[in-house]
């Protein structure tokens, strides 16, 4: 409107390269986490397995691709046959669990100093350890009220709840492996901690190299 359709159109093809590297990051994001929950018990060993040559773990990969596949063909093009109504749920939902993520980790950082600062030398620094995860708490705290206050339309309406269904569904697993196989969550972030995110296990199995 102010420069001319030039613009606009520049405009376009930056939207369109971003949203395509924001795919890349998200599958990459995805395929990764599963790698990692894989290799320390929390998933099955399927989601552990790497390429010989690329060392990608190339289900993890797969499956997060044909994830998006079903859900874009379920919702984007079957449910509501919008493209952009099923982009800002699916961006709403995810937001909802990365902000309930930054929760969680300022809440276990500040657990995690106020245990190894107690029992070692370095003092334990209010600020730090204390108020800034607080205030991190509080804006993420409030970005999720102002996201559900006023009532957005529907579907987006419905982004809250399944963020919270799956989080539900992640915490009835996790007490199952905690009953079932105690020792795979006294493992949990374990692998991350080594510094071995890119290693995959001895006991991980590849593709056999053809040709």
């Amino acid at each position: 409107h102010y420069v001319g359709n030039w613009f606009a159109t520049l405009v376009d093809v930056a939207v369109v390269v971003d949203a395509f590297v924001a795919a890349l990051a998200g599958t990459a994001l995805v395929s990764r986490t599963a790698f990692a929950m894989s290799r320390e018990g929390g998933l099955p060993r399927v989601f552990a397995w790497t390429h010989p040559r690329f060392k990608t773990p190339w289900v993890s990969i797969l499956a997060s691709l044909a994830l998006t596949v079903i859900l874009v063909s379920w919702l984007a093009r079957g449910t509501w046959n919008d493209p952009f109504t099923y982009f800002v749920f699916m961006a709403t939902t995810a937001t909802f669990g990365i902000l309930g993520t930054y929760i969680l980790v300022a809440l276990g950082g500040m657990a995690y100093f106020w245990r190894t600062r107690t029992a070692s030398a370095v003092a334990y620094n209010l600020v730090l350890d204390v108020v800034l995860p607080v205030a991190a708490i509080v804006v993420c705290g409030l970005t999720i009220y102002w996201s559900i206050t006023p009532r957005p339309p529907k579907p987006i309406s419905y982004s809250i709840w399944v963020a919270l269904a799956w989080l539900g569904l992640g915490l009835v697993y996790l007490l199952w492996l905690r009953i079932s196989a105690p020792d795979k969550v006294a493992q949990f972030g374990s692998v991350l901690a080594e510094g071995g995110e890119t290693a995959a296990p001895p006991e991980a199995r590849v593709v056999p190299e053809t040709g």
